[in-house]
């Protein structure tokens, strides 16, 4: 029975057999993980236009103090709200770049911004846009992390600044005698109680003093025409303009003439005079400015120094320069960006997919076959040193 068994060449393998293997794969472990790299990068890059994508149709309600609770990438829409123009600012990236235009919402406290495209005449993306330029509007758009867009340092960076900060008058002086902790601003934000050299102003009307606004017309196409047309009317000559543009000059009369001792008895020498459509009469303002410590709330007075006393009565808004802190997690609505120009983002992903899935294949493959060639290797390294014992 032995006989019929085939037998064991006695001769040793030919390591030239043992050489031969499969042609190495066109696509290296090398060219395989970097085209991976690659797409992983794009893919995470990409990641936060996805879920805005993806999330387009879907509209979040959302309100000033829980923009924190909504998710981020989404569209979101914020009804009834007020900006505060105060700390309004345009950002450029670029010389030509037309920016955009970002404001805080009033009663955030900074936590939540709205950012307009920085092109005059672009269309905003609010609802009811046809109710009154002075209500509040609801602004629609991408909801973001400020913290992930290009302007956070920018932002940041411009907040530490002192920046006005408007207040109720009333309420400063209430703050200021009763020593609070902290106010509330006319947009809604407690603000802690700023150090004592904060610098302070407010503007009080003059009663003896108007402003004229005169528009530029066919009678009156100069400021010569209307220097000579107002003290023909008011009987005094009301100088230089101490504004002017290409279409209006504002004229301030500090001193009103025995004739007309009142602005109204100003407005209506003007109408009189058929100047009621070209000439806007307005209380001339006079700006205070100083510190909290300089100012002492006494009463039915504020005085500022020992030389200046005015009524609370007279004073509406008072602003404190104040520097601010913009939040960790502060959130800003894009309403310039409704996702229509995303549309390459789907297709972009499905091919970035698979992209991955291919090469991740084709890096197993090349890793694979260097593992075997590696063992190919070894064994015939072994079999010579087994031929030359």
């Amino acid at each position: 029975m032995s006989d019929d068994l085939p037998q064991r060449s006695a001769q040793p393998l030919d390591p030239e057999l043992i050489a031969l293997s499969r042609p190495r794969p066109t696509i290296t472990m090398i060219t395989a993980a970097a085209v991976v790299l690659v797409a992983v990068v794009l893919l995470w890059r990409t990641n936060a236009d996805r879920k805005f994508v993806w999330r387009a149709g879907e509209v979040t309600t959302i309100t000033a103090r829980g923009a924190g609770a909504a998710h981020v990438e989404s569209m979101v829409k914020l009804p009834e709200a007020t900006l505060d123009y105060g700390s309004a600012l345009r950002i450029r990236t670029g010389k030509h770049d037309r920016g955009i235009r970002l404001a805080p919402v009033g009663g955030s406290n900074l936590s939540l911004w709205v950012a307009a495209d920085g092109h005059a005449w672009s269309a905003p993306n609010v609802a009811e846009a046809d109710r009154p330029a002075a209500q509040a509007v609801a602004y629609q758009g991408r909801l973001r992390r400020i913290a992930d867009t290009k302007f956070a340092d920018q932002l940041t960076a411009y907040m530490k600044q002192p920046q006005p900060v408007a207040f109720a008058a009333a309420d400063l002086r209430a703050a200021l005698a009763s020593g609070a902790s902290s106010i509330i601003s006319v947009t809604g934000d407690a603000i802690a109680m700023p150090p004592p050299a904060t610098k302070l102003e407010f503007e009080v009307a003059n009663p003896g003093a108007v402003q004229l606004q005169c528009v530029f017309v066919a009678k009156h196409v100069d400021v010569a025409a209307w220097r000579q047309k107002l003290q023909t009317v008011l009987g005094v000559d009301v100088g230089a303009p101490v504004a002017e543009t290409p279409y209006v000059a504002t004229f301030r009369l500090d001193a009103l003439p025995p004739a007309l001792p009142t602005p109204a008895a100003v407005t209506q020498a003007l109408a009189a005079a058929g100047l009621a459509w070209t000439v806007e009469v307005s209380p001339a303002m006079v700006r205070h400015v100083a510190t909290l410590a300089e100012v002492a709330a006494a009463n039915d007075v504020v005085r500022i120094s020992d030389n200046v006393a005015l009524a609370w009565r007279d004073i509406d808004v008072v602003a404190l320069w104040l520097p601010r802190a913009v939040p960790s997690d502060a959130r800003v609505i894009l309403v310039h960006d409704d996702g229509s120009t995303y549309w390459y983002i789907t297709p972009l992903v499905i091919a970035l997919v698979i992209l991955l899935g291919l090469f991740i294949w084709a890096f197993v493959r090349a890793w694979r076959y260097e593992a075997q060639e590696a063992r190919a290797q070894q064994l015939l390294r072994d079999l010579q040193r087994n031929s030359v014992a």
